[in-house]
């Protein structure tokens, strides 16, 4: 016997083997025989236990009370990230710029660190077109 406590919006929070009479604060027990390989996969409503849907993205989130894949992300968490990997790609060839590389590499170089700077013009965070180097 396997006994499942599940919060109140169906989230398998533990998984104990034998039967206990004792649900841990605010938590309520689904009791089975056999528990499937994938139970962290699956969610409860009832005493019924439910796949979840395949995750949409790895940026989604299982959003138990609405029983939905959720993604948290909005443009405001997203432009940060944005820049963050843009600033490590200019960091990345700042070697191109310095005063013994040749002029004609140099130059390619500025107008693809300039096409970097210039990622936060697009409209959209969660599909920038990553210009490609040299």
């Amino acid at each position: 016997m396997y006994c499942l406590d599940v919060d109140r919006y169906g989230k398998i929070v533990q998984l104990r083997e034998g039967a206990s009479l004792n649900a841990l604060d605010g938590l309520r027990q689904l009791f089975l025989a056999e528990v499937p390989t994938d139970v962290w996969d699956k969610y409860v409503v009832g005493d019924v236990l439910l796949n979840k849907p395949k995750q949409p993205s790895p940026y989604h989130v299982f959003d138990y009370a609405a029983k939905q894949w959720i993604d948290p992300r909005t443009p405001e968490t997203e432009w940060p990230l944005v820049r963050a990997k843009r600033d490590r790609l200019i960091a990345a060839t700042d070697w191109t710029q310095l005063p013994d590389v040749p002029l004609a590499t140099k130059e390619m170089w500025a107008n693809y660190r300039q096409a970097l700077r210039d990622v936060t013009l697009q409209p959209d965070p969660f599909n920038i077109v990553w210009p490609v180097a040299p």
